[in-house]
């Protein structure tokens, strides 16, 4: 095995090793999948099984200094015997400063206070909302984009199936001890769910001892399984859409709701930077207010992106041309340092990135698990 052969052999093994952590922190596929990951069935909820790109609903709210649940209630200091069954109100969050450029913002207030919720949203421990901000030139009269994420509803008797493969699947049964609540399907190679199983049947079963000896073993993990699923397995819903902004009454948006039947809506705001040149920022919101949150009110493994495709404008770099008597020592040692490196986009509780050419033309996109390559 030469050189070559070897860096390859590394390359495939660091990849692999990146997308099973990738599985195991974002999802999916942090579990067998029948028939795929964007379907997945797993045996735990996914709050407890995922850690990161978790939208909750609005109302959650956990200081980064304090392991502390600060739920919000309407009108807390007016009535401490709140009814049980209101939902409580998110807080307003307030956005952070962006840094000072040399770009003249026509500010509008109204439209600016509008967003601030839904950016503030996106900076707390458990949060309601990510989303992008880019500068473009061109027409923003509408601007199209496209989001997927995905949602998890607990499983049913028929979503659970565990892969299966025997020595001889055309010919295969499964043994008449379980045959009344697991069936082989020789299509998929797995086993299926039949009935409602518990765990105290699968002990009672597998007790017994009858089973043939080079399947028992198998077989009584699959069962128990199947135990996991029916009693705690969610399966995963991809959606997918397109969308379109409309900024053509208002410079903000809040009428994308609803998206594919969930609790995910799209606003978004546009600031008039100079003649052509606008800042656009996109967010994707949990409209839901609950406390405690529940899985299946939450979404998972978000993904903006925005495209200069089917749209009039084109990309630019964030602020290429900073003013250098304005900044300190530090500063202009990192603005030397990073000369060459050109932003995009900018992130709100999410990191981004982009692929753009010279002339501005490509997309830009949310990333809850970034990775980048570089030489040593």
């Amino acid at each position: 095995m030469n050189n070559n052969e070897i860096k390859e052999q590394l390359i495939v093994a660091r990849e692999e090793y990146i997308n099973s952590i990738k599985a195991e922190l974002l999802g999916p596929g942090s579990e067998f999948s029948v028939p795929d990951a964007e379907n997945e069935l797993i045996s735990s909820t996914p709050l407890s099984r995922y850690s990161v790109g978790i939208l909750y609903p609005q109302g959650n709210l956990v200081s980064q200094d304090s392991d502390e649940t600060v739920p919000i209630t309407e009108n807390e200091s007016a009535n401490d015997e709140t009814d049980a069954e209101e939902l409580p109100t998110a807080e307003s969050g307030t956005s952070e400063s962006s840094r000072t450029t040399n770009r003249n913002y026509e500010f509008d207030e109204t439209a600016d206070e509008n967003l601030d919720e839904e950016i503030g949203l996106s900076s707390q421990y458990m949060p309601s909302s990510m989303g992008l901000t880019f500068i473009v030139k061109g027409d923003v009269t509408k601007v199209r984009g496209n989001v997927s994420f995905a949602t998890y509803r607990s499983a049913k008797i028929p979503d659970c199936i565990v892969p299966y493969a025997p020595y001889d699947p055309d010919n295969y049964a499964i043994p008449p001890e379980l045959s009344h609540i697991i069936a082989f399907d020789k299509d998929i190679n797995a086993l299926r769910l039949l009935s409602a199983i518990q765990m105290k049947e699968v002990r009672d079963i597998f007790e017994k001892d009858t089973i043939p000896e080079n399947e028992h073993f198998i077989l009584k993990q699959a069962a128990y399984r199947f135990v996991d699923f029916y009693k705690n397995g969610y399966v995963r819903v991809p959606h997918n859409t397109d969308f379109i902004l409309d900024f053509s009454e208002n410079d903000y948006i809040d009428r994308n709701r609803e998206l594919h039947g969930t609790t995910a809506k799209i606003t978004a705001l546009r600031t008039k930077i100079s003649n052509g040149l606008w800042s656009v920022t996109v967010m994707l919101v949990n409209d839901m207010a609950e406390i405690p949150a529940k899985a299946h009110h939450c979404i998972f493994q978000s993904v903006l992106n925005i495209f200069t495709d089917g749209n009039n404008f084109r990309f630019v770099e964030n602020n290429p041309n900073s003013d250098f008597s304005e900044m300190d020592d530090e500063e202009r040692s990192l603005e030397l340092l990073y000369r060459k490196k050109k932003i995009y986009a900018t992130g709100l509780g999410v990191s981004s990135d982009w692929d753009i050419d010279t002339e501005g033309l490509g997309s830009v996109w949310s990333d809850f698990f970034p990775k980048l390559k570089f030489r040593l």
